[in-house]
C-alpha cells in the first residue's frame, strides 16, 4: 500500500506459492527494509529494492513474527523459534503451538500458546504464567478404536489412548510430554484402517500412524510430504486419500500417485472431508461446502448436484457400513443409498430446524445419529423415521 492509498500487487516467487500451495500467515520488516514472510510451509525474505525473494527455511505454519533486538521470534505450529538475519541461524526454544507474541513497554515479551501464557523476562523464559488448569476440560473432536480394544480420543490438547478394562494403562500424548510425545496438540481426525488394523491421525503438524510395538505415533512422510495440511484420510483398494489444504492427494505404494486441485474441476483446493461409497467412488467436501465425486477407475472428477432442486451445499459427509453416503445441509440430511446419486436419493427433513450446522455423524446399529449443538437427530434407515433428542432446556 503506497502513500497514494493504492495497492500494488507483489509478484513473490512466481510459481513457488502455486507449487507449495502456501498461505501467508505473518509479515514483519527489519531495520534495513527487508520483509520477512511467514507462510504455512516456510519462512521467506523479500527485498523491495532488488526486488528479490528467497526461502529461508521450511516451517509448519508460521503464525506470528516479532522483532526482538537483533533477532526475530517466530511463533509456529511446531513451537517457538528465534531467527538471526545476520547468519540465518534458527534456534528452537519451546515445543508448543505459539499463536501470538507481544512486547510490552518494560521490554518483556509475552507468548500466547496452547500450553498457556508464557513470557521472556531478562532473557529468561518463564513458562506457564497462566497454564491450563489442572481440571480443565479437554475438547475431544474425534474418537476411534482398534481390534486390541484400545480407544483413541483426540481434540484440542493431544491424544488420550485407553481401554475400558485396565484404566491404569491410560496414556495422554501431547507436545510437552517427553514420555508420550505427540507432533501437535491439535487433532483434526482419527481414522481406522480396518484392512490393516491401523490407527491414523491427521494433525496440524503431519499425518501420524500409531506404532503398536513402541506405543508411539510415527510421522508419515512420502516424497518429503508429511501431510500436515491434511484434514481427513480415507482408505480404498490399497490407496490412501488425503483431504488437505492443497487438494485431494492420492498415495499408493508409499508414493504420491495423483493430486486433484482446482485445475481438475474442484471449486477450492481446500478439501475438508473424504470418504468412499459401496462402489469404491471417492466422495469429498470442499471448504466452500461443495460435494465432489471421483471415480478412480476412470479418473473422472465431477461435482455432485442434488436432484429435485435441493440445496447443493453440504456441512458434513459420512459413509455408513453399507457404503451409503450421508450429507447434511441446513435442516436436511440426504441419504445416497449405496452411493447411487439418482435412484438412491432420500431427503430426511429435520423438524425443529437446527440452529447450527452439523458437527458429527455416526452410525449406531441400523440408525444414523446426526449431532447439532441444540440436539441429536436419530434417523431410522429402515422406517425413514426421525427422532430428536434435545440437549437444551425448553
Amino acid at each position: 500500500l503506497s502513500g497514494s492509498n493504492r495497492y500494488r500487487p507483489l509478484n513473490l516467487m512466481k510459481g513457488f506459492f502455486e507449487k507449495r500451495y502456501s498461505t501467508i500467515g505473518a509479515i514483519e520488516s527489519s531495520d534495513d527494509g527487508t520483509i520477512y514472510i511467514g507462510a504455512s510451509t516456510f519462512l521467506a525474505e523479500y527485498s523491495p529494492e532488488s526486488p528479490s525473494s528467497e526461502i529461508i527455511s521450511d516451517f509448519s505454519w508460521v503464525k506470528t513474527i516479532s522483532k526482538a533486538d537483533d533477532l526475530f521470534l517466530l511463533g509456529t505450529d511446531a513451537g517457538l523459534y528465534s531467527f538471526c538475519p545476520g547468519n540465518n541461524e534458527i534456534r528452537h526454544i519451546k515445543k508448543t503451538v505459539v499463536w501470538d507474541i507481544l512486547s510490552d513497554m518494560n521490554g518483556d515479551i509475552w507468548f500466547g500458546t496452547d500450553n498457556g501464557l508464557m513470557m521472556f523476562k531478562s532473557d529468561n523464559l518463564i513458562d506457564s504464567i497462566e497454564g491450563i488448569p489442572e481440571n480443565a476440560n479437554h475438547l475431544f473432536t474425534s474418537i476411534s478404536g482398534n481390534r486390541d480394544g484400545l480407544f483413541f480420543a483426540g481434540g484440542s490438547y493431544g491424544m488420550v489412548v485407553f481401554d475400558d478394562i485396565n484404566q491404569k494403562q491410560t496414556r495422554w500424548y501431547n507436545m510437552e510430554d517427553s514420555e508420550f510425545p505427540f507432533r501437535h496438540n491439535k487433532v483434526r481426525q482419527i481414522v481406522y484402517d480396518e484392512s490393516k488394523d491401523d490407527i491414523w491421525v491427521s494433525t496440524a503438524s503431519g499425518a501420524l500412524k500409531f506404532n503398536k510395538e513402541t506405543n508411539l505415533f510415527d510421522l508419515y512422510v512420502v516424497s518429503n510430504n508429511s501431510f500436515y495440511q491434511a484434514y481427513d484420510i480415507c482408505f480404498s483398494d490399497g490407496k490412501m486419500w488425503f483431504a488437505a489444504l492443497d487438494g485431494l492427494c492420492c498415495v499408493q505404494n508409499d508414493s504420491i500417485a495423483r493430486r486433484y486441485t482446482v485445475k481438475d474441476g474442484l471449486t477450492s483446493n481446500r478439501i475438508n472431508q473424504v470418504t468412499k461409497d459401496r462402489n469404491g467412488r471417492i466422495w469429498m467436501r470442499s471448504f466452500d461446502r461443495n460435494i465432489f465425486i471421483l471415480d478412480p477407475d476412470t479418473d473422472i472428477l465431477s461435482q455432485y448436484r442434488f436432484p429435485n432442486n435441493a440445496m447443493t451445499r453440504g456441512d458434513q459427509i459420512f459413509s455408513d457400513s453399507e457404503g451409503s453416503i450421508w450429507i447434511t445441509s441446513a435442516n436436511h440430511v440426504y441419504q445416497i443409498k449405496h452411493g447411487d446419486p439418482v435412484s438412491g436419493f432420500y431427503d430426511y427433513n429435520l423438524k425443529g430446524h437446527p440452529t447450527n450446522h452439523c458437527t458429527e455423524i455416526i452410525e449406531v446399529d441400523r440408525t444414523i445419529w446426526v449431532c447439532f449443538s441444540n440436539g441429536i437427530y436419530i434417523l431410522d434407515k429402515a422406517g425413514k423415521v426421525v427422532t430428536k433428542i434435545s440437549t437444551r432446556k425448553a
